[in-house]
């Protein structure tokens, strides 16, 4: 269900945007998922800019839990999806709310020959 169009930076000033699991997922352990967090972006709308998803240090440290990490380029429209994997022995449950990556907009520049 898509219903934010953004979500807000934590702490206040970040350069970083929490993302959120819009549904509860259990992960068997080695097992990845692509998780929706109900957020839509419209790269366009960020001229000279790219976005990248990338793993909280506190779940990929203490849980094992991983983001494989992805970079939106300037044509992409549409949710924002997190692709998470288990590395840990044991089963891992996402509740719908829990902020499962980070998401960073980075300067583009673009290659001249």
């Amino acid at each position: 269900m898509i219903k934010r169009t953004m979500t807000h930076r934590k702490p206040e000033g970040s350069e970083e945007y929490d993302l959120f699991s819009d549904i509860p997922v259990r992960l068997r352990r080695g097992e990845r998922k692509l998780i929706p967090t109900g957020i839509v972006v419209n790269m366009a709308k960020h001229k000279g800019h790219h976005a990248i998803i990338k793993s909280r240090y506190g779940r990929k440290v203490n849980f094992e839990i991983d983001v494989l990490a992805t970079v939106m380029d300037k044509n992409y429209h549409g949710e924002v999806k997190v692709l998470l994997v288990n590395h840990a022995m044991m089963p891992c449950t996402v509740k719908r709310g829990d902020i499962i990556a980070k998401m960073v907009f980075v300067s583009s520049a673009d290659a001249k020959s």
